[in-house]
């Protein structure tokens, strides 16, 4: 296993940069939020920009990398439902936001951490979500093909309310109907660039 990597929340251009990202081919495959308000869609966004950052920052903590973050109270019920959980599965951070490529298949992502859950390597995604959509699932399946995170043997779908805290813990199994669709829609988008 190598040793913990952490990576500032600051994008850094490489040659990589041409290609597309995992969550520009899943729209390819649905457009779930199509028709939604946009002041909606950029508040939801910030909500989950903003949770996201402290449940990594709690992760980095746990290596010692910094200090536990001050969670406002708007946050704290899906923050601590994430704590709970995290301490629940001895979870162990690898790396945090790592940027990665498929040279495979041409296409690059950014998951939220390669974790040890349970003595297992996996890929983790967090949603702060209302609710799952099925392309989440087509999304873990992609980031456990990137170079970085292909030492994973499992991923989770971590569903937290961003409102109430309810989580749901989804372990997502390698499907190859997944599979299939994302590669599906990367040949589509490589298609339409023609």
């Amino acid at each position: 296993m190598a040793a913990p990597m952490w990576r500032s929340r600051k994008s850094m251009s490489t040659a990589n940069d041409k290609l597309p990202r995992v969550s520009t081919i899943l729209r390819v495959l649905d457009d779930a939020y199509l028709g939604v308000p946009q002041a909606a869609l950029d508040h939801a966004a910030q909500r989950g920009t903003d949770l996201h950052a402290l449940c990594q920052d709690y992760l980095m903590a746990l290596e010692g990398v910094c200090e536990m973050p001050n969670v406002p109270l708007l946050y704290e019920e899906p923050y601590a439902a994430f704590v709970l959980w995290a301490r629940q599965h001895q979870l162990r951070p690898v790396t945090i936001e790592e940027p990665s490529v498929s040279t495979k298949y041409g296409y690059r992502g950014t998951p939220d951490a390669l974790v040890i859950l349970n003595g297992k390597p996996t890929v983790l995604d967090l949603k702060f979500t209302a609710s799952i959509i099925r392309t989440n699932r087509v999304q873990v399946q992609a980031y456990r093909r990137l170079d970085k995170y292909e030492e994973a043997t499992q991923a989770v779908l971590l569903h937290i309310n961003p409102v109430t805290g309810v989580l749901k813990h989804h372990l997502v199994p390698n499907s190859p109907h997944d599979w299939a669709a994302f590669l599906n829609a990367l040949n589509v988008w490589k298609w339409r660039q023609i």
